[in-house]
């Protein structure tokens, strides 16, 4: 498994924003994850300052969007 790390782009903000929401809303134990801080945009701070953020990458994984079945961009890591 090759990991890669790369500077984030703004084509990654839409998979990282569901990876965040996913993870921390898994963490705490919300009925539905993606409900995680939705009413906040936690994306927008890469318009800020794009060199502080970055993506970690496994080619080996993927992932499709919950209720529409279409495939998500590669898996980003905030």
């Amino acid at each position: 498994m090759a990991i890669t790390i790369r500077a984030m782009q703004e084509a990654d903000l839409a998979i990282a924003d569901h990876l965040f929401r996913r993870a921390f809303g898994t963490f705490i134990r919300l009925p539905d994850p993606q409900d995680f801080a939705r009413t906040m945009n936690y994306m927008n701070r890469w318009y800020l300052d794009p060199s502080a953020a970055f993506v970690a990458e496994d080619p080996g994984v993927s992932h499709r969007h919950p209720g529409r079945g279409d495939a998500l961009p590669k898996p980003a890591c905030v």
